[in-house]
């Protein structure tokens, strides 16, 4: 099944943050009689070993602003009791994504699949001059590392283009 709302972005380091990659993704699902919000965030960072969030593993995400009005995503991931997986630091990740509002698409958006085919409605806007800044905090060395990437694609879909969490 498609969430009712989504978030998407991606987007890679030039420059200082040369070797930064970066995918996130965050869905509200029906399951049943609720409605969790699913994230994945994916990380590659120049030296250290891959790093994965998966809610659906058990991993937190505490949203701290998600508004399609401000066109900002603010999400913090750690792991549950930081617990590492195997081979893994104890790590926590802070990610702000921001975009100028004049950079999102307009005239209706991108057609998403619905039961009956795709479609605008819900639809999702998007934007490709979005900025990541993102904080990796290697809680066994007590020790942070900043990234900050441009011009990284960023969508809010369905639903989360009238909300605020």
């Amino acid at each position: 099944c498609f969430p009712d709302g989504w978030i998407y972005a991606q987007g890679h380091g030039r420059g200082d943050s040369e070797g930064v990659r970066l995918v996130l993704t965050g869905g509200r699902f029906e399951i049943g009689p609720v409605k969790p919000i699913t994230w994945i965030l994916c990380l590659e960072l120049p030296g250290m070993e891959p790093i994965h969030f998966r809610t659906t593993d058990l991993d937190r995400c505490e949203v701290k602003k998600l508004s399609f009005e401000h066109k900002v995503v603010d999400v913090e991931f750690r792991r549950r009791r930081w617990v590492p997986r195997r081979g893994q630091r104890k790590t926590s990740v802070g990610l702000c994504l921001t975009a100028p509002e004049s950079s999102f698409g307009q005239n209706g958006g991108v057609y998403v699949p619905t039961p009956l085919g795709f479609d605008r409605a819900p639809g999702a806007l998007e934007s490709f001059a979005a900025s990541a800044s993102i904080e990796v905090k290697h809680h066994d060395e007590e020790a942070s590392s900043f990234f900050k990437l441009d011009d990284i694609v960023l969508e809010f879909g369905g639903s989360f283009q009238q909300q605020n969490l």
